[in-house]
């Protein structure tokens, strides 16, 4: 690379420029020169290479400095130092001249002090790129920067997100034994009160639906702990479920709107043979909380919620409507977000985001329609399904044979309640059954009984279920262990099955699981399984 300094000579004079070279040269400036004479001769120069300065004569043939000093200002991109070299001109004309854009004023009649300037200025103009590129990088770092903790801020909110997810479920994990526990009690009282035929059966179904729906909210905390959690699916009638949901969420908008300014109706559309492959309980809930959403929406103004299910090819639109003041583009597009509230400290932020999570395990998907003041319409698409053929025989059951009077079950439960419940599910079923809340005797009631299958709960303050568990299968390695814990559906979620257990239940436990686990017992299959219901 050269070190002459590249000068563009812009004069119409033959003899100035001449001049000029021969005082640059005298002074012992390396450089090298090209002249231009006009406007078009200057464009032309700029195309051929970069310049290091530019000396140029104020008159020219067609246009003068300051015509090619507000050209240069708009075609240049680098630092380009311009110095007048000219004869008289006026002090004014140089000032002016200066303040738009020329660097330096040389007399042709004195060119002393031609060369230092050229100097000067080309050492000014590198500085003032050097400052110009320390400027741009400094705005790329700050660009750089912004992104940077934008990401990090989008990076906290999440790992936040996660830590209240984690806090939630480590939350719901202590609470749901004593939680199932409870359910527990309770539909095992209402199965017995249904056998014994002393209160009213409608009643205790609805009772019934309540404590099977409270149960469902622990099993939905598996999402907290598994990507892909299984769901039982079954042919739904979509009728049947509106009834429920009409039942169900009546009382709270009908006496709460009552209290507010607007006043709530709610209308369904006849879904008569419009059937689902679905969760009777997990659609039943999502439902629920959507009508819930609507009348949050409009309690204080009042509106309609329509809710309905029709058929459109293989699939099935399951819609809740509502009148209310709708959403804006930006709540739209945030609403299925976990956490994500516009209820203020009286919302979760759970909702929606639970919602579209357990449609999508069900292999469907959700629709949302919203305009502001005109209302929200959230569509569930499912798989549709044909309406049932009743079939003439009914499948021979375990204890329906003789095998009911040698098929003898072992009940262990710290809680005397529970205990004495699973019991008598048993017992309704025509097997025997030995209940104890001693879980530390079990190797002693093994050796007084012949026992078939052990239902054992897993949190006991004496011995754990995993360790009775271990215990059993070293002395009797053929019985069937079945664990009924509350924590079921979080051990299943999670692939906590301890060792020595063929099957995992979860609290609250129904007569009809029971069945169903002793028809698999029948079977005598030994390998692991997990029974949800």
């Amino acid at each position: 690379m050269s070190d002459q300094i590249s000068i563009l000579l812009v004069d119409d004079s033959a003899h100035d420029v001449e001049a000029i070279i021969r005082h640059l040269k005298k002074e012992g400036l390396a450089f090298a020169y090209h002249q231009a004479a006009s406007l078009k001769e200057i464009e032309s120069s700029l195309e051929l290479r970069r310049w290091d300065v530019i000396l140029c004569d104020h008159f020219l043939i067609g246009c003068d400095s300051m015509e090619i000093l507000n050209w240069l200002s708009k075609t240049v991109d680098y630092e380009l130092p311009v110095i007048l070299v000219s004869g008289m001109i006026k002090t004014e004309v140089a000032v002016h001249l200066m303040r738009n854009g020329a660097s330096d004023y040389i007399s042709k009649d004195d060119l002393s002090r031609l060369a230092p300037a050229i100097e000067r200025e080309i050492a000014e103009a590198q500085n003032r790129q050097e400052r110009l590129n320390l400027l741009q990088d400094l705005q790329e770092s700050n660009i750089s920067l912004r992104v940077a903790l934008e990401s990090l801020a989008r990076t906290q909110d999440q790992i936040v997100a996660s830590e209240r997810f984690r806090a939630l479920g480590q939350m719901a994990s202590g609470i749901a034994h004593d939680f199932n526990n409870s359910l527990m009690v309770m539909q095992g009282n209402v199965e017995l009160l249904k056998s014994d035929g002393c209160a009213n059966p409608k009643i205790l179904n609805r009772i019934a639906r309540q404590i099977e729906d409270s149960a469902s909210v622990v099993k939905r905390l598996k999402t907290f702990y598994s990507e892909r959690p299984e769901v039982d699916t079954e042919n739904v009638a979509l009728s049947a479920v509106f009834e429920d949901i009409a039942e169900l969420t009546t009382p709270r908008w009908r006496c709460n709107s009552s209290t507010e300014s607007g006043q709530i109706s709610l209308s369904i559309e006849d879904s008569t043979d419009v059937y689902a492959w679905a969760n009777t309980s997990q659609l039943r809930e999502i439902l629920t909380n959507l009508v819930f959403n609507s009348y949050d929406a409009m309690k204080t103004e009042g509106g309609e919620i329509r809710c309905g299910a029709r058929r459109i090819g293989e699939k099935i639109h399951v819609y809740v409507s509502d009148t209310g003041p709708g959403m804006t583009r930006e709540v739209m597009d945030r609403c299925f977000e976990p956490l994500f509230s516009t209820k203020g400290s009286a919302g979760t932020g759970l909702g929606l985001s639970i919602v579209e999570s357990m449609v999508k395990n069900l292999g469907g998907e959700v629709l949302l329609e919203s305009v502001p003041g005109e209302g929200t319409t959230v569509t569930l698409v499912l798989q549709a399904s044909e309406p049932p053929v009743r079939a003439s025989d009914s499948p021979t059951r375990v204890g329906d044979s003789d095998r009911k009077q040698n098929f003898s079950v072992l009940v262990i439960d710290d809680e005397p309640q529970i205990a004495f419940l699973l019991k008598r599910q048993v017992e309704s079923l025509g097997f025997q059954a030995t209940s104890s809340t001693e879980p530390a005797r079990c190797l002693e009631m093994l050796a007084n009984g012949d026992f078939d299958t052990i239902l054992c709960d897993r949190t006991m303050p004496e011995m754990s279920g995993d360790e009775v568990a271990k215990l059993v299968k070293e002395v009797r390695p053929d019985i069937f262990f079945a664990m009924v814990s509350g924590h079921g559906e979080l051990m299943l979620a999670s692939g906590d099955i301890p060792e020595g257990v063929d099957a995992v239940l979860s609290k609250p436990l129904s007569t009809s699981e029971l069945d169903k686990l002793f028809r698999s017992c029948s079977k005598h299959s030994r390998t692991s399984m997990a029974l949800t219901g």
